[in-house]
């Protein structure tokens, strides 16, 4: 390895060392490790953390956090976020968001049935601009709002 390489590494793992995302290890196995990914943030179970030890230059050490490249990081995480954003899951941005996909919100569909007549080309432009939102979902959206444009 480059001596400026050495040099990087070695900082990057008294980084880790300090803020207690790794710690020594003096295990005779170990494995690559991935510096580029920040996602240090899940806690792995106490009796897991001697699987996560890894092998440098200048010793062994071992994650007592999750790191992403670990088997499973990806899905516990996800698991995290599901539990974190349940609740906002359902409804986003207009949308409902199921095991079936991405459908319009019904209530915003019913505020577009109830939008009283429109009047002036202002209200027209901006009622076809707040459609055009929703264009994914309606077939030959262009079509249907080509006479009003």
């Amino acid at each position: 390895m480059a001596p400026a390489k050495l040099v990087e590494l070695k900082t990057q793992i008294e980084d880790l060392l300090e803020k207690q995302i790794v710690r020594p290890n003096v295990s005779p196995w170990g494995a690559m490790i991935d510096l580029r990914s920040r996602y240090h943030q899940i806690r792995v179970k106490k009796s897991d953390i001697p699987k996560t030890t890894f092998k440098n230059r200048y010793g062994h050490c071992e994650y007592v956090v999750m790191r992403f490249g670990i088997t499973n990081a990806s899905t516990v995480f996800m698991d995290y976020m599901n539990r974190i954003f349940r609740s906002f899951l359902d409804r986003f941005l207009g949308h409902v968001i199921s095991v079936e996909g991405i459908a319009v919100d019904p209530v915003n569909v019913e505020a577009v049935i109830q939008w009283e007549r429109l009047r002036t080309v202002i209200e027209i432009r901006s009622f076809v601009g707040l459609t055009g939102y929703y264009q994914r979902f309606i077939e030959s959206f262009s079509r249907i709002v080509m006479p009003l444009t």
